[in-house]
């Protein structure tokens, strides 16, 4: 059998999630402009993982808000609600903002657009 270079899986398969992103945030952005999206959430990630998430999406990383990650840690399926509570007791959101949630696990991801309404 040929040598296989470990890295290269693991390059494929980056390179796979970044395309899936950025598929699954046009879906959930559709007819709206991407640049209308103020905020982008994601799981209580390490911070490298959620710069690559936003990479997918084409919004600039500034955009990503961590709320208490740093306290909590990844809370799983709560983390975007924890999140978005955070962000909304602190007054972060203003009624109209658009959000874009992103969240990704070993075989899934998803993308969810929406409007804060306060």
């Amino acid at each position: 059998c040929p040598d296989v270079d470990p890295a290269a899986g693991e390059l494929a398969s980056a390179r796979s999630t970044l395309m899936a992103m950025s598929k699954a945030a046009a879906r959930a952005t559709a007819g709206y402009s991407l640049e209308s999206f103020g905020h982008l959430v994601t799981l209580n990630l390490g911070a490298t993982a959620r710069r690559f998430l936003a990479m997918g999406t084409g919004l600039p990383p500034e955009r990503l808000y961590s709320g208490r990650a740093h306290e909590i840690g990844h809370c799983f399926g709560a983390d975007i609600a924890v999140n978005m509570e955070q962000a909304q007791r602190t007054g972060l959101l203003a009624d109209g903002d658009r959000i874009l949630a992103l969240a990704s696990s070993e075989h899934a991801l998803s993308a969810i657009a929406f409007e804060y309404k306060a």
